[in-house]
């Protein structure tokens, strides 16, 4: 395992250090959603490749590429607001939210820079190449046991850990629960990394698997994007300073796009649904499971 475990972790290093320019230029918001999906792709490895990596390197690795990830979260978040805006043809009937939009949105990219240019980021850029010097397979053995294993052989355990975590939330799961929805997203997205980096040694309709998890993911990301747009739209209207420079016009469409998104909501809660009820049926698991040795 220790090659793999090196080629993928170097590789996605490779891939944050090259959004980088692009997040601090801030020309395409492609640049920031990139960067962002490379820094959770390398967490996740660290991660499922711990027992190669080691606890101690792991822990100042996964904190910083942590810490560097949810620098990005706010500007994402508002770059989605802004497209949905757009593709429902909004943006010039709501002048005021979008002035709050486009404020908030400076802080949050100058935040994300300032991360960049702080501790988090120096740490993550210190431990990643401190690992991979570590664990670089024709200068450092690896003697832990797991490291020493093939990955086929690694593959059911690191599979089989990820994919128990995402069933665990087939009971009690409420559709108004928007905290659960997202830890749920999390693990979905674990596991789809998992069997994107082991892919060469899966059978070829693991591809099928790997796009039932991008369907999820995708389903409960449009659930997350409704319920931070929600709160958004609800603070806006409220607040006493937005209201007073409101045109009657926008209010009305603040109105009709707090309702577009409960549609919006309201849709992407049905697809999940149907998607989840098909991934957790106990037949499909268990052929998955066949399928996937485990």
């Amino acid at each position: 395992m220790q090659a793999t475990a090196y080629k993928i972790a170097a590789r996605l290093y490779s891939e944050v250090r090259a959004r980088e320019p692009g997040v601090r230029r801030d020309a395409d918001i492609e640049d920031l959603h990139k960067f962002r999906v490379a820094t959770r792709r390398l967490r996740a490895a660290l991660r499922a490749f711990r027992p190669v990596f080691g606890r101690a390197v792991l822990r100042d690795a996964a904190a910083s590429t942590r810490a560097v990830a949810r620098a990005t979260n706010a500007a994402r978040d508002l770059d989605v607001f802004i497209e949905a805006l757009e593709e429902d043809d909004f943006t010039t009937r709501v002048p005021t939210l979008m002035a709050h939009i486009s404020g908030d949105r400076t802080v949050a990219i100058r935040g994300t820079v300032d991360t960049l240019d702080g501790d988090a980021y120096d740490d993550l850029i210190r431990a990643t190449e401190s690992l991979l010097v570590q664990i670089h397979p024709q200068t450092h053995a690896v003697e832990r046991r797991r490291a020493l294993r093939r990955v086929r052989d690694e593959a059911p355990r690191m599979i089989g850990i990820r994919l128990r975590r995402v069933l665990a939330y087939a009971d009690g799961l409420a559709a108004d629960d928007d905290e659960r929805m997202h830890d749920l997203r999390i693990a979905i997205k674990q596991l789809r990394y998992v069997l994107e980096f082991v892919r060469d040694i899966l059978p070829d309709d693991a591809d099928k698997a790997v796009n039932e998890l991008k369907a999820l993911q995708d389903s409960l990301g449009d659930l997350n994007d409704c319920a931070v747009q929600r709160v958004y739209v609800a603070a806006h209207t409220s607040d006493a300073e937005s209201q007073a420079n409101m045109s009657e016009v926008e209010r009305v469409t603040l109105e009709l796009l707090a309702v577009r998104i409960e549609l919006r909501r309201e849709r992407a809660l049905a697809r999940f649904l149907e998607e989840w009820n098909g991934f957790i049926d106990a037949d499909r698991q268990r052929l998955l499971a066949f399928r996937l040795g485990l």
